[in-house]
């Protein structure tokens, strides 16, 4: 279950870095403000990394306590 937790912190860093750039170049290339990129990367992607985070070390936590 570990692993799930931190394949989610890392695929949000990706999409982090994938929605600024993506926004980036649609910005400097077509001038065209694409608000889904925005969102994507400074609201879900946040949050997917904060969850993952969070159950990664509630989850290390849980293991150092029961041994």
């Amino acid at each position: 279950m570990d692993k799930y937790f931190s394949r989610l912190m890392f695929i949000s860093v990706l999409v982090f870095l994938v929605s600024f750039f993506i926004h980036i170049l649609l910005v400097s290339l077509f001038e065209i403000d694409e608000t889904f990129w925005v969102i994507l990367g400074m609201v879900i992607a946040p949050a997917g990394f904060a969850i993952g985070l969070i159950g990664h070390l509630v989850l290390r936590l849980k293991n150092r306590s029961a041994k």
